[in-house]
């Protein structure tokens, strides 16, 4: 498996070594001026403030891609105030630095920034010293955190669950392989993913370490054998923990099962015990659910003594991506836009943070599913959605009044559709419902064409694969386009909205003699087949709007695109 692991390019190059040390290197110089300022210590800048490193890094488990998450830790008399007001003032400075995001509101206030093409998560943690010991732990005299604030707490959630896994593991030298392991599965199964609902960072560094003291002498093979086999039968909502829950006479809130439980709760280990699945809906549980299935079906052999010889084939075969663009083939593509670097980043952090709300409001409102892939694509300059001739390129909604110009910076996320139940589907409500969530967070540029898209995708007119790479159509099916769509498009003053009505028509034959599913043909699962439209027959509208600069009011479907049938045929 490592060596699965290392040819998948999971670990840190010399030369993400050294481009990640680079960045340390200026955040640690530009925090050290800022304290030694705003300290008032410039002969000792430590004393007053230093930076912390949390997640994959503090774990051990980090890889060429992986993110910087740091936490500032002060001294008491240095607060927010000062973190988004002189710090931000210095990190706007640097020249090393772009598209800094800086959300004090948030529940957990953080910095997302650039360093050389390396995403950086930076917080604070104000302790409640008047000055930094030279050697601190999180875990050790922890009596700091009755006289620390719950912002603070929260922001060293990260250091101080981590450090309390790795000495809550048998071995750590195994859990990391472990997680590694585990981390990268997760990624190719498209499963991994807090902001968009899924098991993030720290819940999947949880249940590696839960497996791992249930199995204390147990290698890698045994390892991730057990954890399938786990997770395919929890009783979910029961919650996972890797300790007991700590209750302390202090103010702050602690995980009650009574009264939070979850969809599928796993607890965080340290003081304060929170659940960190709180995203996870039941409809990104049931996707995770098949994959952990699916896991649990390929290891299940893994020690028996026929597949020895095998292994590494099991192993590879584990470890393939997902078939998503394949399985589906009707999206919807939500996309961020704008024409300038720092504002189009603003946008696409508004969209990951409240893009899970869009699948469970489709699928709670319509019988349909409605899968979220968690990952974003940077669309090529001049891209525009499209239902028909690829040459002609019609625009299904336009973000802000004026649109966006041809060189707008464009970053889409994908949702398959599938398993229609019924005849008639019209999801306008729910994505303008999502759309006026996202109109009213005040980011700028909406009068420059900022905003968000949200457009209904074929998948042969998805964008190039050099963007997505998706799979080859199967070669036993034979597509066929239907009628070119058209584009009746109005735009009300002050809100510019499209419309996608995808047409699903029936013959008469076919109600008596249906055609073969595909997953008679080529396997896939849950999905289908879509007759040729022709009579007159059923439709299913998509409402693909986009988001006002202006107006905050809320206008009916005003354009179709009719006719999306494809045939398929026998070859």
């Amino acid at each position: 498996l490592k060596g699965v692991m290392v040819s998948s390019g999971l670990y840190e190059t010399k030369e993400s070594k050294t481009r990640r040390d680079k960045a340390l290197g200026v955040l640690r110089g530009i925090v050290r001026d800022w304290a030694g300022d705003v300290g008032k210590c410039p002969s000792d800048p430590d004393s007053c403030a230093r930076i912390e490193l949390y997640g994959s890094c503090r774990l051990g488990v980090q890889c060429p891609s992986s993110d910087i998450d740091i936490v500032v830790i002060a001294k008491s008399s240095i607060g927010h105030a000062e973190f988004f007001g002189k710090l931000q003032e210095r990190l706007r400075k640097s020249k090393d630095i772009k598209n800094l995001n800086a959300l004090p509101n948030a529940f957990a206030p953080i910095m997302k920034l650039k360093v050389f093409d390396t995403h950086v998560d930076l917080s604070l943690a104000s302790l409640p010293y008047a000055t930094l010991p030279k050697k601190w732990n999180s875990l050790d005299n922890e009596s700091y955190v009755q006289d620390i604030d719950y912002k603070s707490l929260l922001a060293l959630g990260g250091v101080r669950n981590a450090d309390l896994l790795l000495r809550l593991v048998p071995n750590a030298d195994t859990f990391r392989l472990f997680l590694r392991a585990l981390r990268h599965w997760a990624r190719q199964r498209g499963i991994y993913s807090n902001a968009l609902g899924y098991f993030g960072g720290i819940t999947w560094a949880i249940l590696a370490a839960y497996t791992c003291a249930l199995y204390p002498n147990a290698d890698l093979s045994m390892l991730i054998t057990s954890f399938f086999r786990i997770m395919v039968k929890h009783p979910w909502p029961k919650p996972v923990q890797i300790n007991q829950i700590e209750y302390r006479d202090l103010e702050f809130p602690v995980y009650d099962a009574s009264r939070n439980s979850g969809v599928c709760p796993v607890i965080t280990p340290a003081y304060p015990a929170l659940n960190s699945t709180h995203n996870v809906s039941t409809g990104a549980l049931k996707v995770m659910a098949k994959e952990f299935q699916r896991g649990k079906d390929i290891v299940s052999g893994l020690l028996t003594e026929e597949n020895e010889a095998n292994i590494r084939e099991i192993w590879q075969e584990l470890m393939l991506p997902s078939n998503f663009f394949k399985t589906h083939k009707h999206f919807l593509m939500v996309t961020a836009v704008a024409e300038e670097d720092n504002i189009q980043f603003a946008w696409a952090g508004l969209l990951e943070s409240k893009l899970r709300f869009l699948p469970n409001w489709i699928e709670d409102s319509h019988d349909i599913k409605c899968r979220l892939w968690p990952l974003s694509y940077r669309l090529p300059n001049g891209y525009k959605t499209t239902t028909g001739n690829p040459e002609k390129r019609k625009g299904v909604g336009i973000a802000g009044t004026n649109g966006a110009s041809s060189l707008a910076i464009q970053d889409a996320y994908f949702l398959g559709l599938s398993k229609y139940g019924v005849r008639v589907l019209d999801i306008g409500e729910s994505i303008s419902n999502f759309l006026d969530m996202m109109h009213y967070s005040g980011l700028p540029g909406r009068d420059k064409g900022a905003g968000i898209r949200v457009a209904h995708v074929k998948r042969r007119y998805l964008p190039p694969s050099s963007v997505l790479h998706p799979p080859e159509p199967d070669s036993e099916i034979t597509q066929k386009r239907g009628p070119k769509p058209r584009l009746l498009a109005k735009n009300r003053p002050g809100m510019a909205r499209g419309g996608v009505t995808m047409v699903k028509k029936e013959q008469e034959e076919a109600e008596k003699e249906q055609e073969p599913s595909l997953e008679a043909k080529n396997g896939l699962d849950d999905f289908p087949p879509l007759p040729t439209p022709t009579d007159t027959a059923d439709s299913v509208t998509a409402t693909g709007a986009s988001l006002d600069a202006d107006s905050r009011k809320r206008s009916s479907h005003d354009g179709r695109v009719d006719g999306w049938g494809a045939k398929r045929t026998r070859r």
